[in-house]
């Protein structure tokens, strides 16, 4: 069976927009692994574009170049965050909510395609 996925690419942020948290919020996705450049997190539910695009932006904080791949199920997401996204196999492409791509400040969702 051939994995499929469109690819919704949303500009959420503008450069100057922080959504720096405060001392004692929890944060809302778990980082699993980091490489230089890229990140994995994986989030208890699926979120609105929003959120991960501020949950990318936390985890990144001023480093650039960073991506942050998002999954909402832990054995779906890689153990080890690969070393640039090209590291990634199709099917974790397909299984991730999406990527925030923090050097041009935007999330791009991986949807389903029927």
């Amino acid at each position: 069976m051939q994995l499929r996925s469109m690819i919704v690419c949303v500009s959420l942020l503008a450069p100057h927009v922080s959504f720096a948290q405060e001392a004692d919020e929890v944060p809302i996705c778990a980082e699993r692994s980091a490489s230089e450049f890229i990140h994995v997190a994986v989030c208890d539910e699926r979120l609105p574009d929003e959120v991960l695009a501020a949950e990318g932006q936390r985890i990144c904080g001023e480093k650039l170049p960073c991506g942050v791949w998002f999954w909402q199920v832990a054995s779906d997401a890689p153990d080890v965050a690969p070393d640039n996204h090209d590291g990634l196999t199709q099917a974790e492409l397909a299984s991730s909510q999406g990527v925030w791509v923090g050097e041009r400040s935007i999330f791009i969702r991986i949807e389903p395609v029927e």
